[in-house]
């Protein structure tokens, strides 16, 4: 009798052991559900473009699926960085340049339309911030049209809004120059896109800041933006006028008389370069500081931008090159007639590979070294397939090789200049392909 009483209470409580657990995993699953709701719930919504069985475009929460607004769009495009999303209503598609015509509006990330259906153009402005794209508003365009095979978007009036849609300027531009400046944007009245140049000619350039207030007038034949301005900290501005450039300041103070007949833009760095730019006058080169003080004469006939190494200037002086430093002190005798330089679509700038810069003198080329010794003998008839006469900087390639031609020979050196292929090939392309496996 005892025994029965010990295995029944045994199975009570192995029973009810297992009803309890079972109990607790019940309750753990609806937990976890309720926490998957919860946190399904409280996801931020991020919308995404769908296209309808008849066609139209609308936009779907990613995450949840629901609709957020209806397919009425004949175009809806993605959002960038989540902020908000151009649409249009009235375009078409075409093959070769992609979705043309009808009008462009702004949708936010809650699918609500901030910016109507209106406009012909739309484009987005940011301020940059540490190198941070921050939206700033949008440039906007009423009574344009793509024209012409280079497919520019040309004609109507441009104009700036907010992220709200206010009216910063009014359309009254004809064209406003995007990534203009940190603190503004150049801008022009009078000129045209659609022409056979496909090039924006004529008119009056001008500088409007933030809130559209007209800071430099537009009366300049040229008011120079950069691709790349967020990187332009000295504050000035290159304008054109009646032929001459010079620089106004922010206010629209002129800093540097325009008196020059050219200046030497070293690119994506900006206007100034170590505080110096190249210009000319006269038919001469020389180097300005942002006062315009007179820095190095303006002798040259030619000189090169900053944008090389250790800040070397590569200047021609009665038909012979040399090098010069930023101070004007000639760092390599001008005495060869050409040198090897590389064109980065604003100018030719030093450009030194494996430390050596390629040189011909007397009609034959060699290396030198950043202070001018001779590293390698000018004895050399072609360097590379003669890619020195196309403009472009001698490189030796990942292997430190070079081809060289010599006799109407050609072989394949070091950056020591020791030969490591004969010079006995009929081409720079056989002389590569006997060279030895290292």
């Amino acid at each position: 009798m005892k025994k029965v009483v010990i295995i029944t209470i045994a199975l009570f409580f192995g029973i009810s052991f297992c009803m309890s657990q079972n109990i607790m995993q019940q309750l753990r699953q609806q937990q976890e559900q309720q926490q998957r709701e919860t946190q399904q719930r409280n996801r931020p919504v991020e919308l995404e473009p769908i296209q309808c069985s008849d066609g139209k475009w609308g936009y779907k929460d990613k995450n949840s699926g629901t609709m957020m607004t209806p397919c009425k769009y004949d175009r809806a495009e993605h959002f960038y960085e989540r902020e908000f999303a151009k649409m249009n209503i009235g375009g078409t598609h075409d093959r070769r340049h992609g979705f043309l015509g009808g009008k462009w509006g702004i949708i936010d990330k809650t699918g609500k339309e901030i910016i109507p259906l209106k406009y012909d153009q739309i484009d987005a402005l940011y301020n940059y911030v540490d190198d941070f794209e921050i939206l700033y508003g949008f440039v906007v365009n009423i009574g344009g049209k793509y024209c012409n095979e280079a497919y520019r978007f040309a004609g109507g009036k441009w104009g700036l809004i907010d992220k709200t849609g206010k009216e910063i300027t009014p359309l009254k531009y004809d064209y406003i120059l995007l990534h203009s400046l940190p603190y503004g944007f150049v801008v022009n009245i009078g000129g045209r896109f659609c022409n056979e140049t496909y090039q924006f000619t004529g008119g009056s350039w001008g500088f409007i800041d933030k809130t559209g207030r007209e800071i430099i007038p537009l009366k300049y034949d040229r008011v120079f933006g950069m691709d790349t301005d967020r990187h332009l900290v000295d504050g000035s501005i290159l304008v054109k006028l009646n032929g001459k450039y010079g620089f106004v300041d922010r206010t629209g103070r002129e800093v540097v008389p325009l008196k020059y007949d050219g200046v030497n833009i070293s690119g994506w760095k900006g206007f100034f370069i170590s505080g110096l730019i190249g210009v000319s006058r006269n038919g001469k080169w020389g180097f300005i500081d942002e006062t315009g003080k007179e820095v190095i004469p303006i002798i040259y006939d030619w000189v090169s931008n900053l944008s090389g190494v250790d800040g070397l200037i590569a200047v021609q002086l009665n038909g012979k090159y040399g090098f010069i430093d930023k101070t004007g002190k000639e760092i390599i005798p001008l005495k060869y007639d050409e040198l090897g330089l590389s064109e980065n679509g604003y100018g030719y700038s030093v450009i030194f590979s494996e430390e050596l810069l390629a040189v011909r003198f007397n009609n034959k080329w060699g290396f030198i070294d950043k202070i001018g010794k001779e590293i390698i003998p000018l004895k050399y008839d072609k360097l590379h397939g003669d890619i020195v006469d196309e403009g472009i900087a001698v490189i030796f390639s990942e292997e430190g090789l070079l081809a060289v031609h010599l006799n109407s020979r050609w072989g394949v050196i070091d950056k020591t200049g020791a030969v490591i292929v004969p010079i006995v090939h009929t081409s720079s392309d056989a002389a590569y392909r006997a060279k030895p496996n290292r």
